[in-house]
């Protein structure tokens, strides 16, 4: 023990080394919970800001795929909808037109064998007047060869 307090008396340590102690562990008490949580607390929120908005940027990316997506399907569906309601309402016109052509097809027809028939009656007649008159003609013709 001699030599430890020979020991001290030569670096001059005294019995302020304790109070010195004391001192120093309260200030390291008291700048940890002032300045050292403080500090951490700037390190953590840098962090979160930096480091960790990565994640929360990736998620926003993979929500906005996704949307883009279900809009894409949309887009098609509607696509598809609006050319299956043009090609119906295509049939129908179609439809109409043809019943219309049709139609038409039919009167005229009618009114193409309503001629024929004037036609064929006129060319009856005037076949049955030309016949008379050959019949005349001929009649005439026999006269004046006997005569």
């Amino acid at each position: 023990m001699d030599t430890i307090l020979t020991v001290l008396k030569s670096l001059q340590i005294d019995s302020t080394l304790f109070i010195q102690l004391a001192i120093v562990t309260v200030l390291y008490f008291v700048t940890r919970n002032l300045i050292w949580s403080k500090l951490q607390d700037i390190l953590e929120n840098r962090e979160a800001k930096t480091t960790k908005m990565e994640s929360g940027a990736e998620e926003k990316t993979r929500l906005a795929t996704e949307l883009e997506k279900e809009y894409k399907v949309k887009i098609e569906s509607a696509q598809s909808e609006a050319f299956s309601i043009i090609q119906a309402k295509k049939e129908e016109v179609t439809k109409r037109e043809a019943a219309k052509v049709k139609e038409l097809a039919d009167k005229l027809e009618s009114q193409l064998n309503a001629e024929k028939n004037e036609y064929a009656k006129e060319l009856e007649e005037k076949k049955v007047a030309v016949m008379k008159d050959a019949e005349e003609l001929s009649s005439l013709l026999v006269n004046k060869i006997v005569q």
